[in-house]
């Protein structure tokens, strides 16, 4: 099964592993929305700001909003237009996705491999890179549990079992970055790293299939989302 995230094809290194993703324009030349939300969105518990998530992703969402009829039922460009903005905004949610994760992978390798070094000292300001990149892809993954939620409500239900799923996969993956930001921001990072050794092997095999997963669902989200506009205006 391919990965979800293609390796960089821009050589990371400490100049560079902290630039910030820049999303790409739509046909209209419009910016594509970045996915990561505020930092309203977390509380200071470290508990989710539900309401502050639901309103960004409402936000997020609205660059792709499907179309409420079709009028006739022969004319489809609505539901293609929607189908294709979809499309974009996921291609560019996935794109920002790989761009922190590999990034985070060559920090979190970085580290690593100092930490293992016998009397080594870690960089500070690689380490604390890390952290911050751990926190952006704990967050995406936020906005795309919520993302697929909100397009599971706009087919009154369809695929309950499968969201259901895949939003079990999302909440183990995002326990998996959780636990690498509190070793992350340990002073006694050393004393750990053989865990946190083992903790990145896992994460950094099953993460990319359970995204890779949430990504094929969208796609049929969509293709559903059609052909439900579609039969609707046949009746």
């Amino acid at each position: 099964m391919p990965s979800f995230c293609p390796a960089s094809t821009i050589q990371i290194t400490k100049a560079n592993f902290m630039n910030a993703y820049v999303p790409p324009t739509d046909a209209s030349g419009n910016r594509l929305p970045s996915a990561i939300p505020s930092p309203s969105v977390i509380k200071p518990d470290g508990t989710v700001n539900s309401e502050s998530l639901n309103g960004f992703v409402t936000t997020f969402l609205s660059t792709a909003s499907p179309p409420r009829t079709i009028t006739p039922a022969s004319n489809m460009n609505e539901a293609i237009s929607f189908a294709t903005k979809s499309k974009a905004l996921r291609d560019s949610m996935q794109a920002e996705y790989c761009w922190y994760y590999n990034r985070y992978i060559w920090a979190l390798d970085y580290v690593l491999t100092n930490a293992a070094q016998s009397g080594a000292v870690i960089d500070p300001a690689v380490k604390s890179g890390t952290a911050e990149l751990n926190t952006k892809l704990n967050n995406i993954l936020l906005v795309m549990k919520a993302a697929v939620n909100s397009r599971m409500n706009l087919l009154n239900g369809f695929y309950t079992n499968d969201i259901n799923s895949q939003n079990s996969e999302l909440n183990t993956a995002r326990q998996r970055l959780v636990e690498h930001s509190e070793i992350l921001r340990k002073n006694d990072l050393q004393s750990d790293v053989q865990a946190a050794m083992v903790d990145y092997s896992v994460e950094k095999n099953s993460s990319s299939r359970n995204l890779l997963a949430v990504y094929g669902f969208m796609n049929i989200v969509a293709v559903g989302l059609l052909f439900y506009l579609y039969t609707n205006t046949k009746e």
